[in-house]
């Protein structure tokens, strides 16, 4: 996509949370984020798909949580 390809030459220097379903995008959204972001954090949430938040909603406030709380 040509749009990341622009956003791929200045790479976000903030962390970046990468979420994705177990059966979906989860065992490749880190990989996916590292084209546009320098400090990736990825992870899956099993017994989830697509719509994560919505199958999974405790597991991925969980994540959120524990991201937006670490201490570098």
């Amino acid at each position: 996509m040509i749009a990341n390809q622009e956003f791929a030459k200045n790479k976000l220097t903030i962390p970046a949370l990468g979420i994705g379903g177990a059966g979906s995008f989860g065992p490749i959204i880190g990989e996916h984020l590292k084209r546009v972001a320098n400090d990736v954090r990825a992870g899956q949430i099993e017994g989830a798909g697509h719509w994560v938040a919505e199958e999974q909603p405790d597991a991925t406030a969980d994540a959120l949580l524990q991201f937006l709380t670490q201490k570098k």
